[in-house]
């Protein structure tokens, strides 16, 4: 209710004067909001930022996916170097066996 013509920035935009009662001013600022969204937007601009929405998150996806899949082809490697130097240490030690033995 404090707002002088100056200061109200709907006033302003609306080229009306600033109501002084509580209910006007709400009426009044929610038309002006209102007749604020209703800008007539064409089918391309609507289209081109749906393309550019659905690309930053194919992109974001994409971007999880490859990391994940490097973690796991990375985590991978390291498991099959570890089974594979088992492998060869239990080969290791089971010619050892036959090292010493004695030939028949």
């Amino acid at each position: 209710m404090s707002h002088q013509q100056s200061n109200c920035v709907i006033s302003v935009m609306s080229n009306a004067p600033c109501p002084t009662n509580i209910k006007s001013i709400v009426e009044h600022h929610i038309s002006v909001i209102q007749t604020f969204f209703n800008v007539p937007v064409s089918t391309f601009v609507i289209s081109i930022i749906l393309l550019i929405a659905v690309s930053l998150i194919s992109f974001a996806y994409l971007f999880r996916y490859l990391l994940l899949h490097n973690q796991f082809i990375a985590q991978r490697a390291r498991e099959h170097r570890r089974e594979f130097n088992f492998a060869k240490h239990r080969i290791t030690a089971w010619l050892s066996l036959f090292e010493h033995s004695p030939s028949f």
